[in-house]
């Protein structure tokens, strides 16, 4: 097999594939990175106690078809977890994580291998993002941005990543379950100095299945923006901000927009199937919950739909 030399030699990188009850995409997954052009690299899959029996025979499928792809196997414990687990295993200098449901270009590692390893002070490169599945579009994500990440998440978890940087903030928070341990991750780096890049083509598919692991109400994302905000206070003072924002010098270009995107889907208001299907139901996202009450009580009848999103 063309990809069975890769684990006779120290990878330069190594992709973390998280699985929980994913299984139906896992050989989709896997199958992405074996199709990469650049063919350094070591695969780990970590069954995060998958409980459904279509997950397990597929895991068991995959490591009697690839006998080279490492799959640890352990009870429950969160993405986080899982990511950190793969991880403290892993022999590259970069990895990857991966979600059991995504895919990735033919070219993504070669073209963020090849951009990492150029400058050693970055510590993580990221692409555009390809949605997949129930939508179909492709996010053009901002230029890496520190003070604008602060506020709103510009890149996705599967970003290639400097080990290094990983090990000195110490990996993914795995006390942060609201679905946003990536951002929280990526402001940790920025906070210890290791900074983005973005290449600008869709090399990574983020498959939309109606609603995600991560969810789309505001209360998670509220709560996600009160977690980040206290762990890194110090990044928050008024002092601070405008600090970081002088150096950064945010909100000048065509990133304006993009980071306004960025902001309302990270907080479940933007989606862009639903503004084509139901404009109404997509505004009704933005309004507030006490407000949305009082226009049906104005109008007598259900313009709104009050339970379809959780804002106060």
């Amino acid at each position: 097999m063309e990809n069975s030399t890769y684990i006779r030699r120290k990878p330069a990188i190594s992709v973390i594939i998280p699985c929980f009850n994913h299984g139906e995409f896992l050989d989709e997954t896997v199958e992405s990175v074996l199709s990469q052009t650049f063919k350094n690299y070591e695969i780990i899959v970590i069954d995060d106690g998958s409980t459904d029996a279509g997950t397990l025979h597929a895991l068991d499928r995959l490591e009697k078809r690839y006998p080279q792809i490492k799959i640890i196997r352990q009870s429950n414990g969160g993405p986080s977890n899982a990511r950190n687990n793969g991880i403290k295993i892993s022999r590259g200098e970069y990895i990857l994580p991966l979600d059991s449901d995504d895919i990735i270009e033919p070219r993504m590692l070669e073209k963020c291998h090849a951009t990492l390893s150029k400058n050693p002070k970055l510590g993580f490169v990221y692409t555009y993002t390809h949605y997949f599945g129930a939508e179909d579009f492709v996010w053009k994500n901002p230029e890496y941005n520190f003070f604008d990440l602060l506020s709103s998440n510009q890149t996705t978890v599967s970003a290639l990543t400097r080990k290094k940087a990983w090990e000195e903030v110490g990996g993914f928070d795995e006390d942060e379950r609201n679905g946003y341990e990536d951002w929280e991750f990526w402001i940790n780096l920025g906070d210890h100095g290791w900074f983005g890049m973005l290449i600008r083509e869709p090399l990574f598919n983020y498959r939309k299945a109606g609603k995600s692991r991560m969810g789309t109400t505001e209360l998670k994302y509220q709560k996600a923006v009160g977690y980040i905000r206290e762990k890194h206070r110090h990044l928050y003072s008024k002092e601070s901000l405008e600090k970081i924002k002088k150096e950064w010098k945010s909100g000048k270009g065509d990133n304006i927009l993009m980071n306004l995107v960025a902001k309302l889907e990270g907080a479940g208001l933007y989606d862009q199937a639903l503004w084509k299907r139901h404009p109404i139901a997509a505004f009704g996202r933005l309004v507030p919950v006490r407000v949305k009450r009082k226009i049906n009580s104005l109008f007598g009848k259900r313009i709104f739909d009050t339970s379809y999103y959780h804002r106060s």
